[in-house]
């Protein structure tokens, strides 16, 4: 009977840890830090996507790396003074075709840095990278501390738009990378945030 109780419970551990992290903030601490992100991604491949930059505020845009108008816009947004950071097309469970510039599963470390790199050769004033799709990759111990052992070394933030993804307190705490202050809804590990997804 309690085995069958731990196991419903299993699937809903991170979202447990979230709640009782977020019970345990104070409510004038809460007020006084409070802040919302708002990132648009899926930048870079139709000229239409020009029209972010008419949006008012501290929006950040989240460039496809490699793609017709990527970098153009991220330097137009860049000048305008929105943060900057990359798409990175990473694999999925569903086999969806992955852009340039895409992390797969079959890749060693060596090819991730190189991926990364040459992401941020083209857009060198990224502040860091979040994911296009995903789900496969993200599930992944090595793939995942490879790419964060990357924005380590460089004090670069991740930002990761899944639910799903078992991170470790060693890789935690061994990898955490560098966050803004205001970087998303919520902050499970302080610098690596996730936000809730299931459909990518």
């Amino acid at each position: 009977m309690m085995f069958s109780k731990l196991r419903v419970l299993l699937p809903l551990f991170p979202q447990l840890i979230i709640l009782l992290t977020l019970l345990s903030i104070t409510p004038l601490a809460t007020a006084k830090n409070a802040q919302v992100a708002i990132i648009i991604d899926d930048i870079g491949y139709r000229k239409s996507d020009a029209a972010v930059l008419t949006l008012p505020g501290a929006i950040t845009f989240a460039i496809l790396p490699h793609t017709p108008y990527g970098k153009r816009l991220a330097l137009e947004g860049y000048h305008k003074n929105n943060e900057i950071i990359l798409h990175i097309p990473m694999e999925a469970e569903n086999g969806k075709k992955l852009g340039p510039g895409a992390l797969t599963v079959k890749m060693n470390e060596e090819s991730i840095r190189h991926q990364l790199a040459l992401a941020f050769a083209e857009i060198p004033f990224a502040i860091g990278i979040n994911n296009h799709m995903g789900s496969k990759l993200t599930k992944l111990y090595n793939p995942m501390m490879w790419t964060m052992r990357f924005l380590k070394e460089r004090d670069l933030m991740l930002h990761l738009s899944c639910f799903c993804i078992p991170l470790s307190s060693s890789m935690i705490s061994n990898f955490s990378i560098r966050l803004k202050p205001f970087y998303y809804v919520y902050a499970l590990f302080e610098r690596v945030v996730l936000n809730s997804c299931t459909s990518f």
